[in-house]
């Protein structure tokens, strides 16, 4: 008799009365600073000194002309630098964790020589490359191939800026079919793929050589 117990369940604390006539006042705070430390500090600036069970819950508590306390905030203001500081960091643990599991995909079904003589993987050189105004995800080349300069787009819009792209030699599929692109109300003709190696987290970079080669030179 007289006593009473905690039972917690989450962020809620219950306190279970045993008997009656039990003086809560204390236990009731000290309870809500323990589950809910902002609650605690809303209560303590009622400046009530004393509490019953009878009086839970009724709505004459506090009489006119009662003085609060001086009040405080509740939660401390996060800032959106804040914010973006802490999601920043669970990106990168979130790639560190995909980089310590990484896992190549599995090597995909044998091909003969003579299929893969069929590919045409040559050298360009990239003559211009900008961004287009309508589509955010390409970007369109103009690329040197020893023969005729040929129109490329490619999807690393992404990745790169036009600028670091210009001048550098790359790899392309010369013999896949023209594709057209739509882009607003033009019509763009892709003609080849550059190709792009694919990282864990998505991020292409493209395939180029380590010196310089004529452009046109086939690679095999």
């Amino acid at each position: 008799p007289g006593k009473g117990r905690v039972r917690h369940g989450g962020d809620i604390a219950v306190l279970v009365r045993h008997g009656p006539g039990r003086d809560v006042g204390e236990v009731d705070r000290h309870l809500l600073a323990l589950r809910r430390p902002a609650r605690h500090r809303e209560i303590h600036a009622l400046a009530l000194d004393h509490l019953d069970w009878e009086q839970l819950g009724r709505t004459d508590i506090l009489q006119t002309g009662h003085q609060l306390q001086k009040p405080h905030l509740l939660f401390e203001k996060i800032d959106d630098a804040t914010i973006q500081q802490q999601l920043d960091r669970l990106e990168n643990i979130k790639r560190e964790n995909e980089r310590a599991n990484y896992r190549a995909n599995d090597v995909r079904p044998d091909v003969t020589i003579d299929d893969f003589g069929k590919l045409d993987l040559r050298v360009g050189t990239v003559l211009e490359c900008e961004r287009l105004k309508k589509n955010k995800k390409l970007l369109r080349f103009t690329i040197a191939d020893g023969l005729e300069n040929r129109q490329i787009l490619s999807g690393i819009a992404a990745e790169y800026d036009p600028s670091e792209l210009i001048g550098r030699q790359v790899v392309f599929i010369a013999n896949l079919p023209a594709r057209t692109f739509k882009v607003g109300k033009e019509e763009l003709v892709s003609e080849g793929m550059i190709l792009s190696a694919a990282n864990y987290d998505g991020r292409l970079s493209v395939v180029t050589v380590d010196r310089e080669v004529m452009p046109g030179s086939e690679v095999g």
